[in-house]
């Protein structure tokens, strides 16, 4: 049986399916959406090192990836998920904005490098762990925090800003790649 809807009120599902965020990821809720991303970097992790590690450039790829994913799940949870959730862990939202800039230096740091330089298996496990570690206490602590003490108000809230944040990350990378596409067409043509 369907939910009725009240005049002029959407209902609870209709309203999230109005969030490009959970359709996109095929997810119920904001939580899903960011432990479904962590899987996606946890997977990645996985093929890097299941690269022969003479295979520099399918190890650069991964990197890339990876580099990628996190930031844009970093940029999605530091303008729209922690501001939302500091009340109800204020410590621990900071401390994952610090663990969020390790991260970033560790990705700055393996970004200067080459795929073949010695280092740069050994600095990838080190983001690895790092990422690891994060992604434990937000699963373990903050997120089901945040189910337990969030009303319906402020999930909604919630996820209106993340879907606003990940909607403006689709679009600058849509653009991103046309630009590319567009740009190696110029090239080509010369």
């Amino acid at each position: 049986m369907e939910p009725r809807e009240t005049e002029g009120e959407p209902s609870q599902q209709n309203q999230q399916q109005q969030f490009e965020f959970l359709t996109t990821y095929n997810v119920d809720n904001v939580f899903d959406f960011l432990e479904q991303q962590h899987r996606e970097v946890e997977e990645l992790f996985a093929d890097f090192e299941n690269a022969i590690s003479t295979a520099h450039r399918t190890r650069q790829k991964i990197f890339d990836t990876i580099a990628e994913k996190l930031t844009m799940h970093t940029i999605i949870e530091e303008k729209a998920v922690y501001p939302n959730l500091k009340e109800v862990d204020e410590s621990l939202v900071l401390e994952s904005f610090e663990e969020h800039d390790i991260v970033k230096t560790l990705i700055k740091k393996i970004q200067a490098i080459d795929s073949g330089d010695e280092s740069f298996e050994a600095k990838v496990k080190v983001l690895k762990e790092a990422v690891e570690h994060h992604v434990k206490e937000e699963e373990e602590e903050l997120f089901p925090k945040s189910k337990s003490q969030l009303d319906d108000e402020e999930l909604q809230a919630l996820e209106e800003a993340v879907d606003k944040q990940f909607s403006k990350l689709q679009m600058k990378t849509q653009s991103q790649s046309k630009k590319q596409r567009g740009g190696s067409k110029t090239a080509r043509m010369h």
